[in-house]
């Protein structure tokens, strides 16, 4: 759901040549970059991918990192935890 959400908000803001996916915290890989998890799930994220940016959130439905994310790429700029 968050990925999905996430590739709409980037691909109105016409970043759509970046890769988004979907994995369960326990397999992310090392290509990944920003984390987003739900944030019973934000130690182990942090533990599984550390050099990632890793944002937590509450519920599916309004995750603030969202648009820090996409304000943020669009702008050119790093993205940085909270």
């Amino acid at each position: 759901m968050a990925a999905n959400k996430l590739k709409q908000m980037l691909k109105k803001a016409g970043l759509q040549d970046i890769k988004v996916t979907h994995s369960p915290v326990r397999a992310l890989t090392e290509d990944a970059q920003i984390v987003l998890s739900h944030e019973g799930l934000a130690d182990m994220a942090r533990s599984k991918a550390p050099w990632a940016v890793c944002f937590s959130f509450k519920n599916f439905m309004n995750i603030p990192a969202y648009d820090k994310i996409v304000n943020a790429l669009k702008a050119g700029e790093d993205i940085v935890e909270d």
